[in-house]
């Protein structure tokens, strides 16, 4: 299991890399560039898939309470479930400051708004290479350690990376830190 997820890190991070590449370097127009891919991909997946109907499970409509209400039942009944639920709020609050990542190159570093942007998709394509590299053997190691110690390894990591960041003061430092964030 460790290791189909280390391939399918590494196809997501291969496909990321490209998409950062096309809009960073090629100046593709991003809604243009993730419509045509997604419009690609869902045409093979339909040809290719061939799903059977399921059986009709009845006429009553879901509602968005009895979501919520299955959502809570298994917080609080499922220790494990509530634990990943948290880290899970917890890493991506912490990954949302990526999305800052531009300004503070320009901020930082002191180049120009334009010159930002390919810097950070230089940053990107650093972090995407790297999870690429260490994705599937990370994912074998998983299997024979457990998947535990490695999600406390990369949560320890990224802070340590996060951190990094926001101490750096050259643009080698945040591309190091970018590296070891892969």
């Amino acid at each position: 299991l460790g290791q189909a997820s280390g391939i399918m890190a590494v196809m997501n991070a291969l496909g990321a890399l490209v998409g950062v590449w096309m809009i960073g370097f090629m100046h593709f127009e991003p809604y243009l560039v993730y419509a045509g891919w997604l419009g690609l991909c869902c045409t093979i997946t339909l040809i290719v898939v061939k799903e059977t109907p399921a059986e009709p499970q009845g006429n009553a409509p879901i509602r968005c309470t009895q979501i919520f209400r299955v959502s809570c039942e298994s917080l609080r009944q499922d220790h494990d479930f509530f634990w990943v639920w948290v880290s899970m709020l917890l890493y991506y609050m912490g990954i949302s400051v990526q999305a800052f990542m531009q300004y503070y190159i320009r901020d930082i570093i002191g180049v120009s708004a334009e010159e930002a942007k390919a810097r950070t998709a230089l940053v990107s394509i650093i972090m995407l290479a790297c999870c690429s590299v260490v994705a599937v053997p990370c994912g074998m190691l998983s299997d024979r350690v457990g998947r535990r110690p490695l999600v406390y390894l990369s949560c320890s990591l990224m802070a340590i990376v996060y951190l990094g960041w926001s101490l750096a003061s050259h643009e080698w430092e945040i591309l190091m830190w970018s590296a070891v964030f892969g």
